[in-house]
């Protein structure tokens, strides 16, 4: 299983399924490039989606060369989503099933954006001018943190994370580059009309109630473009569901991966569990240390799934529990 994180995230922000998902699942949170402790070019070329999708399928066959269908599970939140979304057009033969979590179907996405979405079409028009959008952002202590993340403090069960964790992760300039030159190269993006309605994996949209980036329509409107788009709806959710609604969500994906108590999706071998470590240095760990259910794939992951192919220099870092599996 693959998780894509969305805008103002990064790895930490599936730190709720991380542990639920690797009881079936091996699961590998990436932080995106242009964020958290991944390279982060400043050229806004290097955002380009076709470049952006290309280096994550390069990066699934490697994390896949031991599996016999050399497929997996992608999940992905707002522009993790949205990026998510071309992938599966772009390469339906390495993705079993696709989870987008409040992100409809890129073709109605942006034609439909709500004026109270973070970033809404003015936004966009604003964040075309270079380091203007980036300085803005910083204003007021990092405000815009305090707003988007709003909900980390006040549920519960957020642990160690905080909103001033998530500062820390956005606290430089060059942070905010990478994040922006996806808005900056996504919103004239759209998938070929001619590949819509033709997909072969098994969708799903998960939805806040409480949504304010879009309307319950352009969901609906979603299931118009690919009749396999199943929607779901979480009631007292935002626009981070899977961090505001957590039972609900993980029993939403749970079911859609076709995992009971009985009949889980993958069954997990007898073999020792092997883990990697959280890396130290790494920008998170240096603000909070470790989470205690969320271990480092990191560069030892690479090495170890890449013997079969020729080394790849990706942009990506990622976190997630390397869990031996045996086949189906």
């Amino acid at each position: 299983m693959i998780c894509l994180h969305g805008f103002l995230d990064c790895w930490i922000g599936w730190r709720f399924q991380i542990p639920t998902m690797a009881q079936n699942f091996r699961i590998v949170a990436v932080d995106l490039k242009g964020y958290g402790d991944s390279e982060k070019p400043l050229s806004r070329g290097k955002y380009q989606i076709e470049q952006v999708v290309e280096e994550l399928a390069e990066f699934i066959t490697a994390v896949a060369a031991d599996r016999k269908d050399q497929k997996c599970v992608l999940v992905g939140h707002d522009v993790g989503a949205l990026v998510g979304w071309f992938l599966v057009y772009s390469h339906p033969e390495l993705i079993s099933r696709f989870v987008s979590i409040s992100c409809p179907h890129p073709n109605v996405f942006w034609n439909l954006l709500e004026s109270t979405a973070l970033f809404n079409k003015k936004m966009v028009q604003q964040s075309q001018f270079p380091e203007i959008m980036e300085r803005c952002l910083m204003l007021n202590d990092l405000a815009i943190i305090d707003s988007v993340h709003s909900h980390v403090q006040a549920h519960p069960n957020s642990g160690i994370v905080s909103k001033e964790t998530y500062k820390f992760v956005f606290s430089r300039k060059m942070d905010w580059t990478g994040a922006l030159n996806y808005y900056r190269t996504l919103w004239k993006a759209r998938i070929n009309p001619e590949l819509v309605g033709k997909l072969d994996v098994p969708l799903l949209l998960i939805v806040g109630d409480r949504e304010q980036s879009f309307s319950l329509e352009t969901a609906i409107r979603s299931t118009e473009l690919e009749p396999k788009l199943v929607v779901r709806v979480v009631n007292g959710a935002g626009h981070a569901p899977h961090q505001e609604a957590v039972p609900q969500v993980n029993k939403l994906l749970l079911t859609f991966l076709a995992v009971t108590d009985n009949q889980p999706g993958f069954r997990i071998s007898a073999m020792k569990s092997s883990i990697v470590e959280p890396e130290q240095n790494g920008i998170v760990n240096r603000m909070i240390g470790a989470l205690n259910s969320t271990y480092s794939f990191g560069n030892q992951m690479l090495e170890q799934v890449t013997r079969k192919k020729d080394p790849l220099a990706l942009p990506y870092r990622t976190r997630g529990c390397n869990t031996q599996l045996a086949p189906r």
